[in-house]
């Protein structure tokens, strides 16, 4: 008969070998978490205390925003310190990548900056040494484009008005030859957003990409969805005009859902249609390091500094679209603004209401502690 010790002996033997030379070997684990999704790699997390430590040794490693931006820009923390000061964000294909831990040699960097700041974020990109690349309409004189005579045309040179560049004002494009890949010529776009950026990466086409990357934070707003399942709902009625968008994440790796009942909406966790914002328990949130980042300043004399970019505010939920169509559309009807604020704001419909009252409340409770200032334009607190 065997007796228990005998049988504890292997299972503690394969214990220690786990604890002792895999968990604690970074050669061993970084092979393990590669080929691992990011919901697979925090279940491993929660096994014990050294694998939370070797996960959050990985995740440090692997996720680091300075390098991930180095393919673009040579002083990563200036761009992320021009990110603090003007609340711009990464989305698109390079936010994607960034959570996906993979790299797509065709792609390029797009920036979302709202109308305010599209000046000074141009300007930088020229002190940087890109070129501004104008569209067949746009004038050649970056100065002269960025005018608001000559907003809201896109780089196909024709007005914005569908729901391809919903929010959009106007694009400007910027080039520049990479100086450690010969022959390789980077692009840059910077979208000009009518209202707030994250009001165009929410009506993007698809899940997908609705992943961001602010100066402080980077967001993946339906990761289980995406990096889980590999799938993305499409956000628009489908036409021919998507069919391209759709070969180009299928060979990336990612399938696509054209419609959801109202049972998935209510009951998928990966595509719930209950009201969400931008941090909440659904979404993926990596805190990026900011040593050596210049914080925002305060945007009046009588403000304080933000602690974190404006779009952390942003609420919004998937709904159905109205018959015949029925497809699955991003229900955010409200850009909330208001003239104690420097930023505007996407908001829920349902939620408008409480939301502005927080916010009111806490420009007004500020004023009346410092009291309103003489210049109208300096009032605007956040």
């Amino acid at each position: 008969m065997t007796s228990k010790s005998t049988i504890e002996e292997p299972q503690d033997n394969l214990r220690d070998i786990f604890s002792t030379q895999i968990v604690t070997n970074y050669l061993i684990y970084d092979l393990i978490f590669s080929a691992a999704s990011p919901g697979s790699i925090l279940r491993f997390s929660r096994t014990c205390h050294a694998a939370h430590l070797a996960t959050r040794d990985y995740f440090a490693r692997t996720f680091k925003i300075n390098k991930h931006l180095s393919r673009f820009f040579d002083d990563p923390l200036a761009f992320r310190s021009l990110q603090a000061k003007t609340s711009t964000l990464i989305s698109g294909s390079s936010a994607l990548q960034f959570f996906d831990r993979t790299h797509y040699e065709e792609s390029d960097l797009d920036l979302y900056v709202s109308a305010k700041h599209h000046r000074e974020v141009g300007r930088w990109m020229l002190a940087q040494g890109y070129k501004f690349t104008p569209n067949s309409i746009q004038d050649p004189d970056f100065e002269i484009s960025a005018g608001e005579d000559n907003m809201n045309v896109d780089v196909f040179g024709y007005v914005l008005q569908d729901d391809r560049m919903k929010g959009v004002a106007a694009v400007f494009t910027f080039h520049k030859q990479s100086p450690t890949i010969p022959g390789k010529r980077l692009q840059v776009q910077v979208i000009v957003a009518n209202t707030c950026p994250m009001e165009v990466i929410l009506w993007f086409h698809s899940t997908v990409v609705i992943n961001v990357i602010s100066w402080d934070r980077a967001y993946s707003l339906y990761p289980r969805a995406t990096f889980e399942h590999r799938k993305s709902v499409l956000l628009r009625q489908r036409h021919h005009n998507f069919d391209d968008v759709i070969q180009k994440y299928t060979n990336r790796g990612f399938g696509f859902v054209f419609t959801l009942d109202h049972d998935d909406l209510k009951s998928d966790p990966a595509f719930a249609s209950s009201p969400r914002w931008i941090g909440d328990g659904h979404s993926w949130v990596i805190d990026l390091p900011t040593e050596g980042v210049t914080l925002p300043q305060p945007l009046s004399p009588l403000s304080k500094s933000l602690t974190r970019d404006p779009c952390y505010l942003s609420t919004w939920r998937l709904a159905r679209a109205a018959r015949p169509t029925e497809h699955v559309v991003m229900d955010l009807t409200v850009v909330f603004s208001d003239e104690l604020l420097y930023y505007n704001y996407v908001l829920w419909d349902d939620k408008d209401e409480q939301i502005q009252r927080v916010l009111r409340d806490a420009a007004f409770e500020w004023f009346d502690k410092g009291g309103r200032p003489e210049n109208p334009s300096a009032s605007s607190i956040g």
